[in-house]
């Protein structure tokens, strides 16, 4: 009954002596302007302080309580903090500039500003999450030892992300990073979701059962390196090419004992003689893989057409063979093929190679014109935007043309494609194809040849045409169908 009572005054003691410290302004160790008083530089476990102003940190701290840097406060100066201890929470809702965070082994929330000049370090069982509206920049981060850093907002490292034993670090939906070099070794864990947008400007290197996952877009501006048993899933889409798509001296490099798995996309960009792409990799599941191009086409639309329904709607379909990165769709009419009025947005398939079909019902009750203009608009995750062809619906049931009378592309396939591949283009009637042109991407003209097959489809003979990115034009009578053709030679 002695102990019991000994240790139910001593919890009552702590619990009694846990403060809530707060200031507005001025120098951290100065006591004026704190309330109730100085906490001193290690925040003791269960205190917590508050900064509510701009503080300058003009003395190194410790963190075995709660920090709480309040949204339009600041904490900023040429010392850090030293350690944020298990137990430990960093919350920044403001802004936090100084020389350096050490080490986190409690928790750390970002959802405001965070610069740092040298390195910080996650580790035992440490957490930082950066929110949605919260921005790191920094140096160096290093997490190891069952630490984990979650990115929803924005990550920035002007050296290096290094993540070994059995370290985590995962990019959200919508997050984006620029982070100069990676490395991930001894059963550290790097995925990027579905969404997110990563740039490497230096080199990627997975090694040492490292675990990388790519369901987003991750592009390499230098070196890749997979070594050592290191295991690599794509979902979606790893590019091998500087930012303005001209880089030369890239490598590509997997040894045999690597897993490779996923049905994404690799595409290395301008290869030629000084890239070296030496992919020996005994596992290479479904992943397409594309040479000599300047980043894989956003969507591969092979469908895109208006069927008048009634008198008071169109009906608007259109088709995906794959999609990268995509987020949406903005569906648009016009009158007169000029001024554009968005109808509605549509969610994307993200990244996928799935064929994907859409439609919507466009209410034109209002709509006094005897024909009116379609186009699609796609944006992806990170904002850029595509527009589509144009195509037109005529209004008049009476004029509207048969599907057998208008020419309309339904496929070409497989795309990519293997020069030693046969090359099918279905059209919904061959007799209305008068002719079939292929021009690179510096706007030369290439020789096809090509045979009917039946009424839907017809062979097209590529083989005298070299590997990359081609525009196909399809004519017909007042007719010219545009899609285009990633051609590759292994």
């Amino acid at each position: 009954m002695k102990t019991f009572l000994i240790f139910f005054i001593t919890l009552l003691s702590m619990q009694s002596f846990a403060v809530t410290y707060t200031k507005s302004s001025g120098a951290y160790t100065s006591a004026a302007g704190w309330t109730p008083s100085y906490p001193g530089t290690t925040i003791d476990p269960g205190d917590v302080v508050i900064i509510n102003g701009n503080i300058t940190l003009n003395d190194d701290i410790k963190v075995e309580g709660t920090l709480t840097i309040n949204a339009s406060a600041s904490l900023s100066g040429n010392k850090e903090i030293e350690e944020v201890k298990a137990g430990g929470v960093l919350n920044v809702n403001g802004t936090l500039d100084i020389k350096k965070i050490d080490k986190i082994k409690g928790t750390a929330n970002f959802n405001g500003t965070v610069e740092v000049d040298d390195k910080m370090k996650i580790e035992d069982n440490g957490v930082v999450n950066i929110g949605s509206s919260g921005t790191f920049t920094g140096d160096e981060i290093e997490v190891k030892d069952d630490g984990s850093l979650t990115i929803n907002g924005i990550l920035t490292l002007t050296d290096k992300l290094k993540i070994k034993d059995d370290g985590e670090v995962d990019f959200n939906n919508g997050s984006s990073g620029t982070i100069n070099d990676i490395e991930l070794e001894d059963d550290g864990e790097l995925e990027i979701k579905a969404g997110a947008d990563l740039t490497v400007p230096n080199d990627l290197k997975v090694k040492d059962d490292g675990k990388l996952t790519i369901a987003g877009t991750v592009t390499v501006e230098d070196d890749i390196e997979f070594e050592d048993d290191a295991v690599v899933n794509i979902t979606g889409v790893l590019n091998l090419c500087d930012d303005d798509g001209t880089e030369d001296d890239n490598k590509f490099d997997v040894d045999n004992d690597v897993v490779l798995t996923g049905v994404g996309i690799f595409c290395m960009c301008n290869s030629n003689d000084d890239n070296d792409y030496d992919n020996n990799s005994n596992s290479q599941g479904s992943i397409t893989y594309n040479q000599n191009c300047n980043g894989p086409l956003p969507i591969e639309l092979t469908k895109f057409e208006g069927k008048l329904k009634d008198n008071n709607a169109v009906e608007v379909i259109w088709e995906t063979q794959s999609e990268i990165n995509n987020e949406k769709f903005q569906l648009q009419y016009s009158v007169d093929g000029k001024g554009w009025n968005v109808i509605d947005e549509i969610q994307g398939a993200g990244t996928s190679n799935r064929k994907h079909k859409y439609s919507y019902q466009h209410d034109i009750s209002e709509i006094r014109n005897n024909l009116i203009y379609y186009r699609l608009k796609n944006f992806d995750y990170d904002g850029k935007s595509n527009n589509s062809e144009i195509i037109s619906v005529e209004l008049s049931k009476t004029e509207l043309p048969s599907e057998k009378t208008k020419l309309s592309l339904i496929a070409l396939y497989p795309n990519p494609n293997l020069q030693s591949d046969k090359l099918i283009l279905n059209v919904n009637n061959t007799q209305l194809v008068q002719g079939i042109e292929f021009y690179s991407l510096d706007g030369r003209k290439e020789e096809v040849k090509w045979t009917i097959s039946d009424a839907e489809s017809i062979e097209l003979n590529h083989e005298n045409i070299s590997a990359g990115l081609y525009k196909v034009l399809i004519l017909g009578d007042k007719v010219q169908l545009q899609t285009s053709l990633m051609i590759i030679n292994y």
